[in-house]
């Protein structure tokens, strides 16, 4: 709360306060000249010249900027107990200048005190001036609190937008810190496949090892441009898929095959960068762990309904075990946590057995267009054999 009302009467200086309060009072104190040109028309032997009350609002007009300035600094100083007591001093204190203002503005502007004997402000004898000294104290009270407390409404209003602005923005930066350290989990878990594939292979067999080197760093170099990005195309996406399936095939070219399809229509969507990568390496371990002899993993990608659709399938002898037991399971939590960050509940990710022996991961989210994207992406099946 303490930071709340500091943020919101930062700027409860003499010129802030001045322009805050100048708008709200002109509009008050014309009001009150309107009110009372009206009432001169219907009783003009009665009412005196509504130029008094004019001039009188607007000598007054410093004390409004000055006790508004007051209320404002105590607030900010200390609490809203010294601001209330501020404001009820200084409504006394203006209250009893409201009189002296209205008979200095008569005298200026000439009006005769024989017409108007009644308002002079410095004759207690006269026929009701006490009346008429009281009734102005009780107005211009009134106006005054009425004109500081929209004053500190609208500085306080104006605190609160600039406080739920800024809390949006630090919200916005935590979200593209936490989307960036997710991305960074998923490259270091990768290289250290990759890797492994290296040092798997005889390093008599040199042509393989020479085309899974070429094969490793076009992958490498697909990821990491991604990771700095915090989404890209569904083309985009697949390529880095495809790359991963390359090498995947060179580590274990009698077992493993992939289907990849993307529908034209689908190739220029946005989706979050390195989305499917977990759940292929998944379908890949998962696949290899059957019994199957050769391992099939299809990918693919189509929109439906305004929706961007990525399915994984892969051989599988048993379901894995739950996300939160199996290690399996860290690569879809990853991606569950991604998807909440990019789309809330707009997205969904389900993952279970569709007939035994098979195992499909679906991932749906808000379909997106890349307007910059230039791709001429032909209806193609990417196959490894």
């Amino acid at each position: 709360m303490q930071e709340t009302r500091d943020g919101a009467l930062a700027e409860s200086g003499w010129p802030f306060v001045a322009w805050v309060v100048m708008p709200i009072w002109g509009f008050l104190a014309l009001s009150r000249v309107l009110f009372y040109a009206i009432e001169q028309m219907r009783y003009p032997e009665l009412i005196p010249p509504v130029s008094n009350d004019a001039l009188q609002g607007i000598l007054l007009l410093p004390f409004v900027i000055a006790g508004g300035w007051a209320v404002l600094e105590s607030w900010r100083r200390w609490n809203s107990v010294a601001g209330i007591l501020t404001l009820a001093a200084s409504a006394l204190l203006f209250a009893s200048l409201a009189r002296p203002m209205y008979g200095i503005a008569m005298w200026l502007l000439g009006n005769s005190d024989d017409t108007f004997s009644w308002l002079h402000f410095v004759n207690p004898a006269a026929p009701g001036f006490w009346y008429m000294w009281l009734a102005n104290a009780v107005e211009y009270s009134v106006l005054y609190v009425s004109c500081v407390a929209a004053a500190m409404g609208l500085l306080a209003f104006r605190g609160l937008s600039r406080e739920r602005a800024l809390r949006a923005e630090v919200e916005m930066r935590a979200t593209r810190e936490r989307l960036r350290a997710l991305r960074t989990q998923i490259n270091p878990h990768f290289l250290f496949n990759a890797l492994n594939i290296m040092a798997s292979m005889e390093i008599t067999r040199s042509p393989a090892l020479a085309g899974a080197i070429a094969r490793l760093g076009e992958f490498l170099q697909r990821t990491l441009t991604a990771a700095e990005e915090e989404d890209h195309s569904v083309a985009a996406e697949f390529a880095c898929v495809e790359s991963y399936l390359q090498i995947e095939t060179l580590r274990h070219p009698d077992r493993i095959g992939s289907h990849v399809h993307v529908e034209p229509r689908c190739a220029g969507r946005i989706v979050p960068t390195l989305i499917l990568l977990p759940l292929v390496e998944n379908a890949v371990k998962h696949g290899l762990r059957s019994s199957q002899p050769r391992v099939l993993v299809d990918v693919h990608a189509r929109s439906v309904g305004g929706m961007v659709e990525l399915t994984v399938r892969n051989p599988c002898a048993v379901a894995p075990a739950p996300p939160h037991v199996a290690d399996g399971g860290r690569g879809l939590r990853l991606v569950q946590d991604r998807l909440a960050m990019h789309f809330g509940d707009r997205a969904s990710l389900e993952a279970g057995l569709v007939h035994p022996g098979d195992y499909l991961v679906r991932v749906r989210m808000p379909a997106s267009d890349d307007e910059d994207l230039i791709m001429d992406w032909e209806d193609r099946t990417c196959s490894e054999p």
